[in-house]
């Protein structure tokens, strides 16, 4: 990540969001880069990471005649996403970087001399860093006010030397399959970004194109219209994909006919999860006195001679027969039990086509996975075609139809009426949640599990356990009126819809004769439900005055939810008294 240092107002200034509030654009660059650290630590571990800010006074050296990255600085060096990388860019403070290094003022050439050091370091740590048979994807992400650090051309149309230079940078990068991604850090009132002048043909160049002065339009993916979206849009690209399954898809079986596709036609996919349960990494072991990682090795042993049984040696057994006792021990060894197990190599088959009504969404088993084709373009990255959803149905042996098993139904299943189905309608469609989406709702022992993990790796005391809010209740209470109802002139509340419901489908009645008579409220109890006056501080307003226990006590004398935070508590005490 490779930040201009050239500092330039507020970046907070004229936002809402208080993302970057009192950071100046420096220090905004450099808390970006701390929050794509801290996801990495967790998330991408054998990523690595540097942090370069160019457009600096004077560089790392003692001494300019010694400065090999002159005009630039490394703040963080290449390496692994660590909890003492995150200190280091937390800790940053733009009053001492003034002091030991200082802003450019870009006059005289500066700038391009800077970019052109930020890019030279980059090669060089592409270059210490050779990825091997393994593909590796190389991001180098910039984040600049300046749409024009230099001009290309000199006397003309000739290309000046420093662009020259900087092609020659490029050609390396691209040799590595390098992505520049660029990020204009722009306040809402500041003008638009111009890529023409220098980033377009950059961006050009460092894909490959012929010239850089192709007419070529850079995706809105590389460009940030205000610096409220530069925290969303880090964090996200913070998230590459990575494939859960690399397989292939049978178009055509061998020998299926004419046309050239004797030998059949597959084509090499990738499976890319759309939503993935988050959980806790597995734990590690480390020794008793020096904290050193260890790794625990079981083997198996006979018990008669103590000799160790080599993998290969063991084996299991499951008998012929409805008992043990006159039974046959049929036994298998570890490979012949996964290939008992398995159906062959992982891959897909085209079956054919059906209409989209014949998909049921109750046929799905789990979130929907996106289906890539493997294609890579000449410089060996992944290319972006169109893909697939891909949602997995069950086979025939997992379907299950209790509306037509007698034992879970009964002999005599009446059918549901108009009244009775209209009235599920009526229910289904009062709680319905439009506006609901899954990532939103946190998981409290993960946030709490990483907050204490955060802590201990920068030295801190672990905060203090606060009470979690559980966010998978319900957010409407049985009292409250429905959504919309008062434009419509509805005063239906959720009560209203769940008694009609019931009555139409007769479960009131089954529930009435089950349900146990609620007892009384004891004398102790009445009378501290009494001290509180919980109707006197409704009235007042001083509900929010009680504590969470009182709060739930009272709504439990009168047969209320008690579920959510202290906010819905009041409303629907509120609610309960009509206010």
């Amino acid at each position: 990540m490779a930040a201009d240092a050239t500092d330039e107002g507020q970046a907070g200034e004229d936002e809402a969001d208080d993302e970057f509030a009192g950071l100046t654009w420096l220090g905004a660059a450099v808390h970006a880069a701390e929050a794509m650290l801290r996801r990495k630590v967790i998330n991408c571990t054998k990523d690595q990471a540097a942090v370069v800010l160019y457009n600096t006074r004077e560089c790392d050296a003692a001494t300019e005649d010694s400065c090999q990255y002159p005009h630039s600085c490394r703040l963080l060096g290449m390496g692994p996403p660590s909890a003492d990388g995150i200190a280091t860019l937390e800790g940053f403070n733009v009053d001492t970087f003034e002091k030991r290094y200082g802003s450019s003022d870009g006059s005289d050439g500066k700038a391009a001399v800077a970019l052109k050091s930020a890019l030279w370091q980059a090669v060089d740590m592409t270059e210490a860093r050779k990825a091997g048979k393994t593909r590796v994807l190389r991001r180098l992400m910039v984040f600049t006010r300046d749409a024009e650090p230099m001009r290309r051309y000199s006397r003309g149309v000739d290309p000046s030397p420093e662009w020259k230079r900087i092609e020659g940078h490029l050609a390396t990068l691209r040799q590595a399959s390098a992505v520049l991604e660029l990020y204009p850090m722009l306040g809402p009132n500041d003008d638009k970004f111009d890529l023409t002048p220098f980033w377009r043909p950059l961006l050009l160049q460092l894909r490959g194109a012929s010239s850089a002065d192709v007419d070529e339009a850079v995706g809105e993916q590389e460009q940030l219209g205000y610096v409220g979206d530069l925290m969303r849009f880090v964090r996200t690209k913070a998230h590459q994909r990575r494939a859960v399954a690399s397989l292939v898809w049978q178009l055509a079986p061998p020998g299926g006919g004419g046309g050239g596709l004797e030998g059949g036609l597959g084509v090499g996919v990738r499976l890319y999860n759309m939503l993935q349960e988050q959980k806790k990494p597995a734990k590690k072991w480390v020794h008793g006195l020096n904290n050193a990682q260890v790794e625990p090795q079981t083997a198996m042993f006979d018990i008669s001679t103590g000799a160790q049984v080599g993998a290969g040696e063991l084996r299991q057994f499951y008998p012929h027969g409805k008992d043990m006792s006159g039974s046959r021990l049929i036994y298998f060894n570890r490979e012949e039990l996964q290939r008992m197990r398995g159906t062959g190599q992982p891959g897909m088959v085209l079956l054919g086509f059906k209409p989209l009504s014949a998909l049921k969404e109750y046929h799905q088993l789990r979130s929907c996975q996106f289906l890539y084709p493997e294609l890579l373009d000449g410089y060996g990255g992944q290319m972006v075609p169109p893909g697939f959803n891909l949602i997995t149905l069950p086979f025939s042996d997992d379907l299950r139809q209790p509306e037509r098993n007698q034992e879970f139904t009964g002999a005599h299943r009446a059918a549901p009426g108009d009244e009775g189905v209209a009235a599920a309608e009526e229910l289904v469609a009062a709680m319905q949640m439009p506006d609901f989406f899954p990532g939103e709702l946190r998981n409290p022992v993960l946030q709490r599990y990483y907050e204490v993990l955060e802590a201990k790796a920068l030295y801190e005391e672990p905060p203090p356990v606060e009470e979690a809010q559980d966010d998978t209740q319900p957010w409407w209470s049985e009292g409250e009126a429905l959504p919309g109802g008062e434009e419509s002139g509805d005063s239906r509340t959720y009560s209203d819809i769940i008694s009609k419901f019931k009555e139409a489908t007769r479960l009131g009645d089954d529930e009435a004769a089950k349900a146990p008579k609620r007892k009384a409220v004891a004398p102790a109890l009445a009378d501290t439900l009494a001290a509180l006056d919980v109707e006197g501080r409704a009235a007042r307003g001083e509900l929010p005055t009680l504590r969470v226990d009182d709060l739930k006590a009272w709504l439990r004398s009168q047969g209320k939810p008690i579920s959510g935070n202290k906010a819905e508590l009041v409303a629907r005490i509120n609610n309960a008294l009509g206010l």
